[in-house]
């Protein structure tokens, strides 16, 4: 009878471990808000009334839901597609010419990544464009720091490392033998459950993981946009951002668009 059990725990130990190596995982993705705007950079900002109470009413945070379909060869990172959150809020002291606005919308983006051959290709949309890009995925040089935590009872290890001055945590899992993670976090003998970026300026963390056979073609490689290398595409986003700074510098009002990966 011990023999018949052993073999038993034996058959069923590979089935859960496959079960693990598909799936989808939710993501919330917080971002804190700068709030420490100064007033002398806004032209005509002592002419706006109550313009300091209105900022001080602005959240302090932002999230978006985002997803990640999975399994042993490729993942898609793409926003969540049940997400129905309202990206704009406006912020006003009664007067119907003088109101801050604040746009915090998770751009239509994918990042596709191929676990093999490292590559990894994207869609990224910025003001109604859609760009395509290409590039080999950066090798990370994590290192674990001995931390241990539980999310959403999956047990989970600590790791981080610092590029550019940024610090980036990741709490990855080794019951999720997939070497991937939101965005283009990854690298580790397990999946990434949590990711945390520059102090807590932008948080990552699952809020669902669902075990499942994806159908075939539910990962599928972004083929749409213009195609541009990642140094083009990162001139274009500068030259974009110069130029709504520069659009609404002297407009009686704040607006602030951030968009994040």
């Amino acid at each position: 009878m011990k023999k018949i059990t052993f073999y038993l725990i034996m058959l069923c130990f590979p089935l859960s471990m496959l079960a693990q190596k598909q799936g989808v995982i939710i993501y919330d993705v917080i971002i804190k808000m700068e709030t420490n705007i100064d007033l002398n950079n806004i032209p005509d900002a002592q002419a706006i009334p109550g313009l300091a109470e209105m900022l001080a009413k602005m959240p302090k945070s932002n999230t978006q839901k985002m997803e990640l379909l999975f399994s042993e060869k490729e993942t898609l990172y793409k926003n969540f597609s049940n997400d129905s959150s309202s990206n704009e809020t406006s912020i006003s002291d009664g007067d119907e010419n003088v109101q801050i606005k604040m746009i915090m919308k998770m751009p239509e983006n994918k990042l596709y990544k191929d676990l093999s051959s490292k590559q990894i290709v994207e869609q990224r949309k910025m003001f109604d464009k859609k760009f395509l890009i290409k590039y080999l995925d950066d090798k990370i040089s994590w290192k674990m720091t001995g931390q241990q935590d539980s999310i959403l009872d999956y047990p989970c290890y600590q790791a981080e490392y610092t590029k550019d001055s940024i610090k980036v945590i990741a709490w990855f899992t080794p019951n999720i033998p997939i070497s991937a993670g939101p965005s283009k976090y990854g690298q580790l003998p397990g999946l990434i459950l949590k990711v945390d970026i520059d102090n807590g300026r932008t948080t990552i963390i699952a809020k669902r993981i669902v075990s499942k056979k994806l159908e075939k073609g539910e990962i599928e490689k972004p083929s749409k946009g213009k195609k541009v290398s990642l140094d083009e595409y990162e001139k274009i986003q500068k030259d974009k951002q110069k130029e709504m700074e520069e659009m609404y510098g002297g407009k009686k009002g704040v607006i602030i668009k951030m968009e994040t990966e």
